[in-house]
């Protein structure tokens, strides 16, 4: 067993790629999944991982002269210096957790290889009313964001059973307060807290500890491509890796894969736009990686954690603790203006 090496699924972008080179310089060997990482390279990866460190506010907010005005990266010198050697550190695989022959052929040499600690980070999200996103669109969310996650955990617990290992969830915050338009998404993190504490339950025996980690809204690429899903048929479409995923605020707010035609569309737009600007205005994800720092570094940790900053956690102990299910639908109405 080798407490000091990770694997890190989908750690290409976003919370996967912050959390892997955060790890990385506190002395991990981190293992990072990607489905294509012969596209990757140390240029590619430090302008995501810069992007995304960086704070941004809104002025004009909701007017015609709406903008985004870059504030400073907020990052450590100590990482900012050494960020190329941390980045070429990285071990990339290729991996598809959809794929059951993908990842039978890694996970266990993986496994084999000494890795003890998974975070299972991997998934996407689309934007849609239920009535209108298919079938297909929901079985693909939940075979990336449950049944991928579950195909890696299978394939990595006949070697953890021999001497214990911490395998941890990347949930959300959806997962526990409604979000309309994202259904599938906040459904499939809903499945996943629940395997989580199931599966806490099914390996005590064994030495094994289940996390869930939930953040909340991130500033990420993964938010981008989570709000304009291949199901839309909105005006303008958005491809951030083609473009900057955080100065093209106009753009992405007129990205709505909901058509005008749509009896959902007055609805959608305000919770889209809601979300949109939340989003590139919210935490970076290096307070997820300072979570799950935490979380492998403690001897008895939590079956569940948040990571978010004050006012959503606030926000969700109002709504998980405090209000009934009538009032939280109301506040949930009022926060989205629908």
């Amino acid at each position: 067993m080798n407490k000091k090496k990770i694997l890190i699924t989908g750690a290409s972008s976003g919370i996967g790629l912050t959390c892997a080179i955060y790890l990385t310089f506190k002395g991990y060997k981190v293992i990072g999944t990607s489905r294509h990482p012969e596209k990757l390279n140390k240029d590619i990866l430090k302008n995501r991982y810069l992007e995304m460190l960086t704070k941004y506010k809104i002025k004009n907010r909701k007017s015609s002269n709406e903008t985004l005005i870059k504030r400073k990266i907020k990052i450590s010198k100590e990482i900012f210096d050494d960020l190329d050697n941390l980045i070429e550190m990285i071990d990339f695989k290729p991996l598809d957790i959809t794929d059951s022959n993908s990842v039978s052929q890694l996970i266990p040499k993986l496994m084999s290889d000494g890795v003890r600690i998974i975070i299972n980070n991997a998934g996407n999200g689309h934007f849609g009313p239920i009535e209108t996103l298919s079938i297909e669109h929901a079985k693909e969310q939940l075979d990336l964001n449950y049944f991928g996650q579950l195909r890696v955990i299978q394939n990595s617990l006949p070697y953890m059973k021999k001497d214990g290992g911490l395998i941890i969830n990347m949930a959300s915050l959806a997962g526990y307060i409604p979000m309309p338009f994202h259904s599938h998404y906040a459904s499939s993190k809903a499945a996943l807290r629940m395997l989580t504490e199931t599966l806490r339950l099914e390996l005590l025996p064994f030495n094994i500890k289940i996390v869930s980690l939930n953040p909340g809204v991130i500033n990420t690429p993964f938010n981008v491509n989570m709000h304009t899903p291949k199901a839309g048929s909105g005006e303008e479409t958005y491809d951030y890796k083609k473009e900057n995923s955080i100065t093209t605020l106009k753009k992405l707010l007129n990205a709505l894969p909901t058509p005008k035609t749509s009896p959902y569309y007055p609805a959608a737009r305000q919770t889209w736009e809601t979300v949109v600007r939340n989003m590139v205005v919210g935490p970076s994800p290096q307070i997820v990686a300072k979570k799950l720092y935490k979380i492998i570094n403690s001897k008895n940790p939590k079956v569940h954690y948040i990571s978010s900053n004050f006012i959503q956690r606030f926000g969700y102990f109002l709504m998980r603790r405090v209000t009934s299910d009538k009032l939280k639908i109301f506040i949930t109405r009022k926060f989205y203006g629908i």
